[in-house]
Parts: C-alpha cells; sequence; structure tokens
C-alpha cells in the first residue's frame, strides 16, 4: 500500500501528526477529499482497518475532517508536475498552490472522491506554511 497512516504507535510520524492525541486502536491517514460541487479539501481522517488490512475509508456522503485545509488552487501544468487533484494526494502542493489555513475540523459533504495521501504529500502540506497541524 503506498498510501501512508499513522497509529499511536508510529515513531517516525511526519512534523504535522501528534501520534499521541489517536486513540487506541484507530488510525490516522492523510486524505484529498472532493465535493460535487468542485470543492478540493485536504486533512486528516480517523478510522480503524478493514477486514483486509487496509484503512476503512468512509461510503457516505459525509465526511468528518481534522485540521481540514481547503485547496482553492493546485499549480499548473508547466513541467507536467500537476496534472489534477490526484497530484495532490501523491505529491502535495507545490509552491504555486494555493491552500488556506487548517481548521481543527470541519465536515465535508457531498465526497464524490476520497484519496489516501503519501508521506511525501504529508510533509509537503506541512512544510507548505500556515503552521503546524494535529495539536
Amino acid at each position: 500500500m503506498s498510501g501512508y497512516f499513522a497509529t499511536r504507535e508510529t515513531a517516525d510520524a511526519p512534523g504535522n501528526v501528534d501520534v499521541s492525541l489517536i486513540p487506541e486502536g484507530y488510525i490516522l491517514i492523510g486524505v484529498v477529499v472532493t465535493n460535487i460541487h468542485r470543492g478540493i479539501y485536504f486533512g486528516f481522517f480517523l478510522t480503524t482497518f478493514d477486514k483486509f488490512g487496509r484503512p476503512a475509508l468512509p461510503r457516505g456522503a459525509e465526511l468528518e475532517l481534522l485540521d481540514s485545509r481547503h485547496c482553492r488552487y493546485y499549480g499548473n501544468l508547466e513541467g507536467a508536475e500537476h496534472l489534477g487533484y490526484w497530484s495532490l494526494a501523491t505529491k502535495g502542493p507545490k509552491e504555486d498552490s494555493q491552500v488556506g489555513p487548517a481548521v481543527a475540523q470541519a465536515v465535508i459533504r457531498n465526497v464524490q472522491n476520497v484519496l489516501i495521501c503519501t508521506r511525501e504529500a504529508l510533509e509537503t502540506f506541512h512544510a507548505q506554511g500556515w503552521g503546524q497541524c494535529i495539536r
């Protein structure tokens, strides 16, 4: 599995993940979420493993995100770095991306896509500014 997730026992979590806040038996995954209104959001989703050992993703129309950020613009096509919002989940935002500050908790309605972020994407979101997440 190429997505990154953290548990309470994770020793090498990125700087924006405080593993001490993860409840016992749960995992915290970074996700990029889109909705039917063309909104794009980054945040952390608290979940468990499914019966196949993968993070259980939501199946409904609403998703609660922790330390959610609105991704207003994710860069241009120069150099083929960003070929759509899926690049936010694999590489994170680039210098010309516009990503707002984190809010502690958000409920995203009319969810259309949920993409699990790679470790590289999580570190890039953290380094992009607006301060520390998951406090």
